[in-house]
């Protein structure tokens, strides 16, 4: 399982001990290929830069939800220790996303069914 992305580097190039000059450009930052956009305040937003990511309160999920706000939500009761899974098809250039919880997953308001997967296009709201 991936290891959760931080959302920006935390190192300068002050604390870079190096004898060349550094250069801010020069630090190597991922590429990039996708973004969860938060609509909710208690969900941050993500860069997506490996090529699967679970969501959910499980510890083991690279992205967890469990924050004391999400908590103190009605709704955190709704979702499962692993939610849903999306995942890049570099092959077919396509995301994935599927539906591992137990009380569903929707993309524009659609449910995916338990256990399976759809195309996630651009700009979907997943709930």
């Amino acid at each position: 399982m991936a290891e959760p992305v931080p959302t920006q580097i935390t190192q300068g190039c002050d604390e870079i001990e190096d004898s060349a000059p550094c250069d801010e450009d020069d630090i190597q930052k991922p590429d990039v290929w996708g973004r969860l956009l938060s609509i909710n305040k208690y969900f941050p937003s993500i860069n997506l830069v490996e090529d699967e990511y679970s969501l959910g309160r499980g510890k083991k999920c690279s992205i967890i939800i469990d924050s004391k706000e999400v908590q103190a939500t009605k709704l955190f009761a709704t979702y499962s220790s692993v939610h849903f899974k999306i995942s890049r098809d570099t092959v077919k250039n396509y995301v994935y996303i599927q539906d591992l919880s137990s009380n569903g997953t929707f993309v524009n308001g659609d449910k995916i069914g338990k256990n399976k997967r759809r195309v996630l296009d651009n700009n979907a709201e997943i709930a």
